[in-house]
């Protein structure tokens, strides 16, 4: 009974927030070292927006560079802008970079669509910056992307470097997105509601 309460409580919170922006972290595939995928996971996040654009987060503090972002999705092309407007983030849609490092082990394999992919050559996405593509969308709408975002159909893939101690990882995203802060407050009011309920009974 505490369950189905649960999963009431969760579902009313679900159904029940506006549209809006959906944000999800990531986890790490390669795993070469346990510090540096701790950092990544910790500070980096991606927005799907309403108006289906992707904006990526760095939250810092710990050095950390994103230099690789690609996404599981039918797009054909896209525009970036980087946040602040002095970030020195360069970007370059390369058709013959390699897919996501690790992708390959990963079942399905992480495959990289055309114009689904962008590198940074020199400087990537540091702590405090933020970098926002634009997707063009043909034969395939921005609700089918999120769809596939929270049912794992479509991922988003990303290669962290510039870690303190050197190395590098990659992530892709979590299917369950990181809840907005009203939501997360209701759901703790409705848990603590069902808690004293289940202590009285």
């Amino acid at each position: 009974m505490f369950f189905r309460a649960l999963v009431l409580v969760l579902s009313v919170v679900a159904f029940s927030a506006p549209a809006s922006a959906v944000t999800f972290g990531f986890h790490c595939i390669t795993n070469n070292s346990a510090s540096n995928c701790a950092i990544g996971e910790a500070q980096i996040t991606v927005e799907f927006s309403q108006f289906g654009a992707l904006t990526f987060r760095n939250t810092g503090p710990a050095a950390s560079s994103v230099k690789l972002f690609g996404w599981e999705a039918p797009t054909l092309t896209f525009v970036f802008v980087s946040d602040p407007p002095t970030s020195d983030v360069i970007l370059l849609d390369i058709p013959d970079v390699d897919d996501l490092p690790g992708g390959d082990l990963l079942s399905p394999p992480f495959q990289i669509l055309d114009g689904g992919r962008a590198a940074s050559p020199t400087s990537g996405l540091e702590p405090g910056e933020g970098l926002q593509f634009t997707l063009i969308y043909s034969g395939f709408t921005k609700e089918q992307f999120l769809a596939g975002l929270l049912d794992g159909t479509y991922r988003i893939g990303i290669e962290v470097q510039g870690f303190e101690g050197g190395g590098s990882e990659s992530f892709i995203n979590n299917i369950v997105p990181i809840p907005e802060p009203g939501s997360a407050a209701l759901v703790a009011a409705g848990l603590v509601m069902l808690a004293r309920r289940r202590r009285s009974a």
